[in-house]
């Protein structure tokens, strides 16, 4: 759904310029994770992905399948980089 809006103004050697304004409204979704805490580093760092809703719809289904592939139920950094719960090898 968009909203469309023409004016016209003077450009160079009194010459007419369309310009056309678009606006479009979409759905968006984030995800956003933190890591440490103030108690125990002296930084505290958030990252996130936003992405339209849609690709996070099949973000999921292809997260989900990979997962399984692998056997785990989730992926924890905390867990992965330190051989801990689904990962001891």
């Amino acid at each position: 759904m968009g909203k469309s809006e023409g004016r016209e103004e003077n450009g160079l050697a009194g010459s007419r310029i369309r310009r056309l304004a678009v606006m479009s409204i979409r759905e968006f979704s984030a995800y956003f994770d933190e890591s440490g805490t103030k108690a125990d580093t002296v930084a505290v760092v958030v990252a996130g992905f936003i992405a339209p809703a849609e690709q996070w719809i099949a973000f999921e289904h292809d997260w989900k399948r990979i997962l399984s592939m692998f056997k785990v139920s989730s992926l924890h950094m905390r867990d992965f980089a330190h051989s801990k719960g689904e990962f001891i090898t």
